[in-house]
């Protein structure tokens, strides 16, 4: 779920979107034609040599073979997906874009629909419509529409760790969130709640920062009104140093708010009655993943030319290499790409209770299914 509004290719943090989400509540193949009947052979003159056959001349056809079961099996009926994005086309979901277009869904048995996100999407009732079978969201807006009783949970994340970060002017000279005191922050009216959880975590007492509610543009940061921005930390940052700024960023995640981000989530039922074809969905979504990192040149090209052609192609290589260190982690490493972290969703419930959003006691279980994702 988009972090923040702005200029593509812009995302909203993983909490921007919770008040949105409080205001909730193959043709079998025919069989080859009969060949037609071999003529007659020539009765030989006298003087030559008799004449073969025409049937062996052109040899007949083999009969088609029946497919095995175990080449049908290879084979499967591929089932349709529809996945509801959490934003604009961008790079930011250049994963699930180079998954379609090498074959990677395709090899699983699935045809994937995009539907594009945007700032006046929020994609839990998409999802919850059942115009969708899996949606894209923040962690935050997920667990309060679970309170309010909407039956959803969470299958994957693409972020390990949440992009939500604060991107400073060098001249601010923040280094650490200790840096911060004294400083003017900008900030969405949405975004305020991840940074005053960080400011929380981090012992920052209010009045220590200036937060400063103005829209989602780096025009106040580069005019030096104010000292840091709420931003993605593949988005923004990426922007300013192709204008020559080389910001100072600071990770929420790294600053001890501990998050996942781009979360995929179904609703319970769908969780149920298709369980395979979600494993089978995250399984290519992942290798679609490593495989635009690994090559973010390829990747870069693949969202620009096949998804978003109003993308600059350069800018995209840069958020594709800004991205790689939140979804390719140690914990990733170990327990695979875009599998659950269930302490990071407790951390983030603790947070929630803490703040009054969530009720104390709210089991993680009813959030989060680790029994869908399974390491390749």
């Amino acid at each position: 779920m988009p972090e923040h509004q702005g200029f593509r290719p812009l995302r909203p943090s993983a909490l921007s979107a919770v008040a949105l989400a409080i205001g909730l509540l193959v043709a079998a193949c025919a069989p080859s034609a009969p060949s037609a009947p071999a003529p007659a052979p020539v009765a030989p003159k006298p003087t030559e040599a008799p004449k073969p056959a025409a049937a062996a001349l052109t040899a007949a056809p083999k009969p088609t073979a029946a497919p095995t079961p175990a080449a049908a099996q290879a084979r499967p009926a591929r089932e349709a997906l529809k996945l509801q994005l959490g934003w604009l086309r961008t790079g930011q979901q250049v994963g699930e874009f180079v998954a379609a277009e090498k074959g990677f869904y395709a090899a699983e048995g699935i045809d994937v629909e995009f539907i594009t996100g945007g700032p006046s999407v929020n994609t839990i009732p998409v999802v919850m419509s059942g115009s969708a079978t899996v949606g894209i969201v923040g962690a935050a807006p997920l667990l309060t529409a679970r309170k309010e009783g909407l039956t959803v949970r969470a299958v994957g994340a693409t972020y390990d760790k949440a992009a939500s970060a604060l991107t400073c002017r060098p001249e601010a000279r923040v280094k650490s969130v200790a840096d911060l005191k004294g400083k003017r922050v900008g900030a969405s009216a949405p975004q305020r709640v991840n940074l005053e959880a960080m400011f929380r975590i981090n012992n920052l007492q209010p009045g220590d920062v200036e937060i400063d509610i103005s829209g989602a543009d780096m025009a106040s940061l580069i005019a030096g009104r104010i000292d840091c921005r709420a931003t993605n930390i593949n988005v923004e940052p990426v922007t300013l140093r192709a204008q020559g700024i080389e910001p100072d960023v600071l990770l929420y995640y790294d600053a001890g708010l501990r998050q996942q981000g781009d979360v995929f989530f179904v609703t319970d039922e769908t969780a149920k009655s298709k369980a395979e074809l979600l494993t089978r969905f995250l399984k290519a979504t992942a290798r679609g993943w490593e495989d635009a990192l690994t090559n973010p040149d390829e990747a870069a090209k693949i969202t620009v030319e096949k998804q978003a052609p109003d993308l600059n192609l350069e800018d995209t290589i840069g958020v594709i290499r800004a991205t790689r260190p939140i979804v390719i982690t140690d914990r990733t490493a170990r327990d695979g790409t875009l599998s659950l972290n269930e302490q990071a969703w407790k951390d983030t419930i603790d947070l929630l209770v803490s703040i009054g959003t969530l009720p104390a006691g709210f089991p993680v279980s009813d959030i989060v299914d680790l029994s869908i994702y399974k390491k390749p």
